[in-house]
């Protein structure tokens, strides 16, 4: 009813106002002028393409469309300057690139597009990946600034490290010393974190300042988000935040949206103690949750009250300043060193590696690093590294990396009893599932059983645990494959292939390795360090091969950062 009253209200107030003007203007004026008055309407704005930089994959379908501002309906045609779209692909007049490339590399275009208000041509440029890429390369341009477009056919020229990958495999973390990723912002030549958009090709210099200072120190380890906003890493620079005087190496967040960088290694009043006989007090290894609200990190500072001894603990960072210690023990203060976590993708659970002896009741101690699981909330610690009966590895299991929901949990050990038959004398890659009546690891073996003739190490699980991509020095796992390079290889693997020693996997056990050329040439070099997406389509790593990416070519005779999509 009110609606209504004020209808009513608003009606008979303009009848009063017509009215009004009515009696005012004293009837018919022939001194007015005729016809509408006020400034005449704008014509037809020409057109202005918005596009810039494009990207696909080479046999993936590929449907991009060119956008431009002005007055429309528009009309798109390639000009006759640069016409060097990659077989398969073709402009419609609607703007829409599509079809199916079959030739990777860089592709430069010119377009025409057309609309009321007239013409304009635009270089635009196509890029299509491979199913091996690069992510550490360079700016196409010279132009200084925080992000830049790549250019896959150059390499970085110093080497890069430590890649990380988001959840669906867009962005691409990694660290370098290179000058010419990003001009004009690295001329000291220290490790640098960067993004790398692998829709957009543009990569993005991300250990800065919140006034886009890049770090006056090396910046490495860096891991990112989901939607690849969030990006985490540690540093030695001490120009990222205000007040950072303690000389070590700490941990921080980049919010790319917001543009702010924040220091999480420390207390809610600032710097932490650092105890001897640890002058340097590092903070390092930080994991983050999907939507990049959890964060766990290593640390030797005391960040929280609990925490009076001088071993390095496990931290935990959910937004507040207060910190949440992963690793305090009970019977008094642990002795030994935490690190090496990986948070969930759900931000529920926390995995990681420690020598503590007394982080659990009734935990022995037998001398050796252990895996452990942390549920966020309630605080309940497990140790999952154990052999059948809960007996204590005899050796040291390191590296763990946790599936999206917490249930799976991979590691590498080069215990020899937590299976029986292990005989191969390297270290493996196991697989818990938490959700067991009693979790017990599984070994990582082929369709014929066979365990590595080499180290398998550093392994990297899917979200939903089915996959996973490791780096070794065996030679045995994929027989229709012979690995002959003798070198690290980056390999990856279904779940069904880890089993109690002695029963043979399921049909679905698949080894595949990843770390080949798009001509599915062997790496000619060492490649490690896997960090399998979460979707399991994508793998990082770096590598010192130069045989990778045959079609762009690899001269910079560097480590370069690497992508390979599986097959």
């Amino acid at each position: 009813m009110l609606f209504r009253r004020n209808s009513i209200f608003t009606v008979l107030l303009a009848i009063v106002y017509i009215v009004q003007a009515a009696c005012s203007s004293g009837g018919d004026d022939s001194s007015a002028p005729s016809g509408p008055s006020g400034p005449a309407p704008a014509g037809p704005v020409a057109p202005t393409v918005t596009s810039s930089v494009n990207q696909g994959g080479v046999n993936e379908p590929l449907n991009l469309q060119l956008n431009a501002s002005g007055t429309g309906p528009f009309t798109w045609e390639l000009t006759t300057a640069q016409t060097s779209l990659p077989a398969g692909v073709t402009l419609q007049s609607s703007g829409l690139l599509s079809g199916t490339p079959t030739q990777e590399g860089q592709f430069p275009f010119s377009v025409k597009v057309t609309g009321q208000g007239g013409s304009t041509t635009k270089d635009l440029k196509l890029t299509t990946l491979g199913s091996t890429f690069r992510a550490s390369v360079v700016n196409a341009t010279t132009t200084p600034g925080p992000v830049a477009e790549a250019n896959g056919a150059s390499g970085a020229d110093a080497r890069s490290f430590d890649p990380g990958i988001s959840a669906d495999g867009r962005y691409v973390v990694f660290d370098s010393a290179a000058s010419n990723l990003t001009p004009g912002l690295n001329p000291g030549g220290k490790l640098q974190v960067y993004l790398y958009d692998r829709l957009t090709g543009l990569v993005e210099m991300v250990s800065v300042s919140s006034t886009g200072t890049p770090g006056n120190e090396n910046s490495i380890v860096a891991t990112v988000s989901q939607d690849g906003n969030v990006v985490v890493f540690d540093s030695f620079a001490n120009n990222l935040v205000a007040g950072d005087t303690n000389g070590s190496r700490d941990v921080f967040v980049r919010n790319r949206a917001a543009n702010t960088t924040v220091r999480i290694s420390q207390l809610a009043s600032g710097e932490a103690p650092c105890p001897n006989p640890n002058p340097d007090c590092n903070s390092f290894d930080p994991s983050i949750s999907d939507d990049g609200s959890v964060i766990a990190f290593g640390s030797l500072r005391q960040l929280a009250a609990s925490d009076t001894d001088d071993e390095a603990d496990v931290y935990l960072y959910t937004g507040s300043t207060t910190l949440t210690r992963l690793t305090p023990g009970v019977g008094g203060p642990p002795a030994g060193l935490a690190g090496s976590p990986s948070v969930s993708g759900n931000g529920r659970f926390v995995a990681f590696a420690s020598a503590k002896e007394n982080l659990i009741a009734g935990d022995t101690a037998d001398g050796v690093s252990d895996i452990f699981v942390y549920t966020v909330g309630t605080g309940a610690l497990r140790k999952i590294s154990s052999a059948p009966g809960g007996t204590a590895a005899n050796g040291n299991n390191f590296g763990p990396s946790i599936s999206g929901d917490g249930r799976f949990i991979a590691f590498s050990s080069e215990a020899s009893n937590l299976v029986s038959g292990d005989s191969n004398g390297f270290s493996d890659i196991f697989v818990v599932d938490t959700n067991a009546s009693t979790p017990a690891p599984k070994l990582i073996v082929n369709l014929a059983l066979n365990q590595g003739d080499g180290d398998s190490i550093f392994p990297s699980i899917s979200r939903d645990g089915k996959l996973l991509a490791f780096d070794t020095t065996a030679t045995n796992y994929d027989a229709a494959s012979p690995d002959t390079n003798g070198v690290r290889d980056i390999y990856i693997v279904d779940r069904s292939c880890s089993v109690d020693f002695g029963t043979p996997p399921s049909g679905s056990c698949t080894f595949k390795r990843a770390s080949i050329g798009s001509n599915n040439a062997l790496g000619n070099n060492q490649s490690i360090f896997p960090a399998l997406s979460g979707d399991g389509t994508y793998v990082a790593y770096f590598s010192d091969a130069t045989n990778l990416i045959p079609d762009v070519g690899d001269t910079n005779g560097l480590r370069d950062a690497f992508v390979t999509k599986r097959q």
